[in-house]
């Protein structure tokens, strides 16, 4: 059913706030909106949405909200008492996290029967790790590569190595890239 199909024959009064969720990445200039981390993948991601004014559910004239994802429904919760301030929010299934760009909203019935929907949130699942060209080493500078780090190269440029990371294919804001160092004397790695 179509958020327009939804909502046209009922009295809406006012549009409710965008649903949110703690996993959500803080938005990058350039980036992808309502980014979410990869670690979200196999779980349920639990959307919450703001408490409302005036709230009296009964038994007789329940309350409830329903949340879409991408127009359809994944859940719905109601109430026949006093919520607690814990409750506001519902869990998408993890089958729903797939790769791209999802419009979340939820609309709410009141104990009056009155609908409230709310606004849109968007929110955008980036599974795919950037892609490094071949070869994907980092590129050091040319004095590392024939004499290796030295005292003197450490002195000289503040006990640090600069090195780049080779061009990627598909960059976008906010990807992390984390390189590897192999001590080879010892075998100990560390990432960075």
């Amino acid at each position: 059913m179509s958020r327009t199909t939804r909502f046209i024959d009922q009295n809406i009064r006012r549009i409710r706030p965008k649903p949110f969720t703690l996993a959500m990445l803080q938005d990058i200039p350039g980036g992808q909106v309502g980014l979410l981390p990869a670690s979200i993948q196999g779980k349920p991601l639990k959307v919450e949405f703001a408490p409302w004014d005036n709230s009296n559910p009964t038994p007789e004239n329940p309350e409830s909200v329903e949340l879409f994802w991408n127009e359809v429904s994944v859940g719905i919760k109601s109430w026949s008492s006093r919520i607690e301030p814990d409750d506001f929010f519902i869990e998408v299934p993890a089958l729903n996290l797939s790769q791209g760009r999802h419009e979340v909203d939820y609309q709410l019935i009141l104990a009056t029967g009155q609908a409230e929907p709310s606004d849109i949130r968007v929110l955008t699942i980036d599974l795919q790790a950037p892609a490094l060209n071949n070869p994907s080493e980092l590129l050091f500078p040319a004095e590392v590569l024939t004499a290796g780090v030295t005292k003197d190269y450490l002195a000289a440029y503040g006990d640090s190595v600069k090195v780049n990371v080779p061009f990627h294919k598909v960059a976008a804001p906010g990807d992390v890239i984390v390189g590897e160092w192999k001590n080879l004397s010892n075998g100990v790695s560390h990432s960075f």
